[in-house]
Formats: C-alpha cells, sequence, structure tokens
C-alpha cells in the first residue's frame, strides 16, 4: 500500500467524520431551537443544566488531579466553578414558573442569581492569575462557601439590589452589572494572554 493510497483513505475518513460531527451538531441546534419556540422555560433550564454540570466536571477533575496540578490557579479555578455551578442551579431551580423555590420564584430573584454567579465567576477569574499559586484548598473552599450562602440569603431576604422590576424591565444596577461583568471578562482575557507562557 503506498503513502498516497493511505493518504486517500486518511481524507475520505476524515471528511466522513467531519460530515457526521457538522451533521449530529446541526441536529442538536435544530433540536434545541425547536424546544426554545415551543417550551422557552425547558429549553432555558437544559442550557443552564449543561452549564451547571460542566461547572461541576472542571470541580471533579481538578479536585481529583490536585496532586498532579503544576500551577495551581487551575485548583483555585476549579474550586471556584463548584461554588460558580451551584448558584447557577439555584438560578435554574428559581427561575419565573418552575415553582421549585417558592421563595425565589421570580423573574427578579433569577436575574439577581445570574448576577451573583457571574459576578463571583468574573472576580475568580481575575484572582486566580495573582492569587492562584498561594492559597489553602481549606481556606478557599469555606471562603467560597461563606461567600455563596451571605450572597443566597441577600437575595432571600432583598437585601442585593433588585435587577428586574416587573412591568418596568431591568433596573440600572442590573445593566451597569453587565457592563462591569463584561469588561472583567475582557480583562481576565487580557490578563490570561500576558500569561500564557507560565500555562
Amino acid at each position: 500500500m503506498t503513502v498516497r493510497m493511505i493518504m486517500t483513505r486518511l481524507r475520505r475518513r476524515l471528511t466522513r467524520k467531519t460530515l457526521v460531527s457538522v451533521l449530529v451538531q446541526l441536529a442538536v441546534a435544530l433540536a434545541g431551537l425547536a424546544i426554545a419556540y415551543s417550551n422557552y422555560l425547558f429549553f432555558h433550564s437544559l442550557a443552564e443544566l449543561f452549564t451547571v454540570i460542566i461547572a461541576a466536571v472542571i470541580f471533579l477533575f481538578v479536585w481529583n488531579s490536585r496532586d498532579f496540578i503544576t500551577d495551581r490557579y487551575v485548583l483555585f479555578l476549579g474550586i471556584a466553578y463548584l461554588f460558580v455551578g451551584g448558584i447557577d442551579l439555584v438560578h435554574v431551580l428559581s427561575f419565573k414558573g418552575m415553582q421549585v423555590l417558592t421563595w425565589s420564584a421570580t423573574a427578579d430573584a433569577a436575574t439577581r442569581l445570574w448576577i451573583l454567579a457571574r459576578a463571583l465567576e468574573v472576580a475568580s477569574l481575575l484572582a486566580a492569575v495573582k492569587l492562584g499559586s498561594n492559597f489553602r484548598e481549606g481556606r478557599l473552599l469555606f471562603g467560597y462557601l461563606v461567600f455563596t450562602i451571605l450572597g443566597l440569603l441577600s437575595i432571600r431576604y432583598g437585601i442585593f439590589p433588585v435587577c428586574y422590576q416587573e412591568g418596568v424591565g431591568l433596573t440600572p444596577f442590573k445593566i451597569v452589572s453587565e457592563y462591569v461583568i463584561t469588561v472583567g471578562l475582557f480583562a481576565a482575557l487580557v490578563l490570561y494572554w500576558r500569561e500564557r507562557r507560565r500555562f
């Protein structure tokens, strides 16, 4: 068998695999669109639960390989995503119409939870680069647990600023928070880009 024949067969296999991959992705996207148009609440729950599962997998993977990790920023982020995913899970359960968490089954509570999760995510991404090499796992876990509980309690008892008003829409706090989160994500991208050789 010549090299040319091997390359031809390899191209055919890659083409088939690529085609199958594209068709599967297209089918998933079309199914998602169909679900979104027929039942938005179900679509939202599926999409958010997918991100919760990803956050949990990140934590489990990092936590179980922590003895082999050379740069501890990965462990820092793994711990952070456990709590980001936890807040996202409460966000899913509190979404208006879910009727799982009755104390938070409003559009405002779900929006507050979303802002809390994104703020924690951005703060963790920024902090991991600078603090990721100097921390103790137990203390970091405890710190995130305390922050998460206090954040959830502040939403439960109305201390957290209002993010959505029925009949009015998004509040200035929510809009400004979105901009701050976006700038924070961009800053994290720049930081990670500058530190890319370290990783």
